[in-house]
């Protein structure tokens, strides 16, 4: 699992387990990296590699990077909300084999046996995982309807 993956899965457990709504939380979020993303943006203007102000066209793709970037976060923390975490565990293994799949089926990325041996392990365990929490899930309501 890289860095990106594990820094996501540290902040679905904290969105999960801290006690806000979306919108605070999603504003207390923005408070805390917009200073980081602005000192970013000042530092590479001075290095010569900013792009924001040169061309209008190119500015306002990086103003939209914004709500582009934000509502899928807002639709994230509102979803996962209403789930349990193992089923958001569960889920963010679709992004990674989006993304294999992509790589693989439109770039031609190479695909060798220990990748694919691999890639069949982890569905093998997801699949497991999955099947013993609907047995659990079952057998919790057969003993709540006795």
């Amino acid at each position: 699992m890289c860095i990106r993956d594990r820094t996501f899965a540290a902040y679905a457990l904290v969105r999960k387990t801290v006690k806000v709504d979306a919108m605070a939380g999603l504003g207390v979020e923005t408070m805390l990296l917009t200073p980081i993303a602005l000192g970013y943006l000042f530092w590479l203007e001075t290095k010569g590699a900013g792009h924001f102000g040169h061309d209008s066209r190119l500015s306002l793709l990086l103003i939209a990077a914004g709500p582009v970037t934000a509502l899928p976060l807002l639709w994230f923390v509102c979803g996962a909300r209403r789930l349990r975490f193992s089923t958001v565990g569960l889920l963010q293994y679709i992004a990674p084999t989006g993304h294999f799949l992509l790589g693989v089926l439109v770039y031609g990325e190479p695909f060798p046996p220990a990748r694919a041996a691999a890639f069949v392990a982890v569905w093998i365990a997801l699949a497991i995982f999955t099947a013993d929490g609907l047995r659990s899930y079952r057998s919790g309501q057969s003993r709540a309807e006795t």
